[in-house]
C-alpha cells in the first residue's frame, strides 16, 4: 500500500509541474494582469525570467523609460493631469516592481497600498514636493511657504515635526514654566 501511494503522489506531482509549464496562467498565476496588459496573459514570460521572476528590464524593453507616463507603447500622447503627474523621468533608476505590479494585491492586507519610495527620486525632484502633492487646505500651509521638508520626511510622513521655537516664541505655559504671576499673601 506504501507503494501505491507514493506512485499516486508521484503522478499528481507529474500532472502539476506538466501544467505549470504547459498552462502557467492557470496554474500559478496570482491572477489577470491589469487591462493596459491583458493581451500578455498567455505570455508569463514577457515579464518574467524562469526562476528569477519579473524585472525592470524586462519593462524596459517595452516601455521606453524617456516616454514612460507621457507616451504609450505605441507612441500616443498621454494627456497630462495634477493628479497623476509624470515623474518617471525624474527615477535614479528604472525600479518599476517598487511601485507596479500588474497582478492584482491581495484587498484585504495592507499589502495592497503600495507605498513610494522617495529615495528613488532624484535630489532635485524630491524637493519639488507640489509637483505631485497638493497642499493642505488650512491655516498653518497657507502661510509663508515653507520648504515640505522643514516639518515632514517623505519615509514618515506622518507624524510631521514642526519646530516651534524656529518660527515662534513659546512662553509662559507653552514651554512648561509658568508665567511667574506674584499673589500677596
Amino acid at each position: 500500500m506504501k507503494r501505491s501511494v507514493w506512485i499516486g503522489i508521484s503522478l499528481i506531482l507529474a500532472v502539476i509541474i506538466y501544467l505549470s509549464f504547459t498552462r502557467p496562467h492557470e496554474m500559478v498565476s496570482p491572477g489577470n494582469l491589469i487591462p493596459a496588459h491583458a493581451g500578455l496573459e498567455s505570455n508569463c514570460f514577457a515579464c518574467h525570467a524562469p526562476f528569477q521572476g519579473a524585472s525592470a528590464d524586462r519593462c524596459t524593453t517595452c516601455h521606453a523609460v524617456a516616454d514612460i507616463g507621457l507616451r504609450t507603447t505605441k507612441g500616443v500622447a498621454i494627456p497630462q493631469s495634477e493628479r497623476r503627474p509624470a515623474f518617471h523621468q525624474a527615477l535614479t533608476e528604472p525600479n518599476c516592481m517598487s511601485c507596479h505590479s500588474d497582478h492584482p494585491r491581495p484587498r484585504l492586507t495592507k499589502a495592497s497600498a503600495v507605498k513610494f519610495d522617495h529615495g528613488l527620486l532624484k535630489v532635485d525632484a524630491r524637493a519639488n514636493c507640489q509637483s505631485c502633492h497638493t497642499a493642505p487646505q488650512d491655516d498653518l500651509h497657507r502661510g509663508p511657504k515653507l520648504a515640505c521638508a522643514t516639518c515632514h520626511q517623505p519615509a514618515h510622513w506622518k507624524p510631521a515635526t514642526f519646530n516651534h521655537s524656529r518660527y515662534f516664541l513659546l512662553d509662559g505655559d507653552h514651554n512648561g514654566t509658568s508665567m511667574g504671576s506674584s499673589t500677596a499673601a
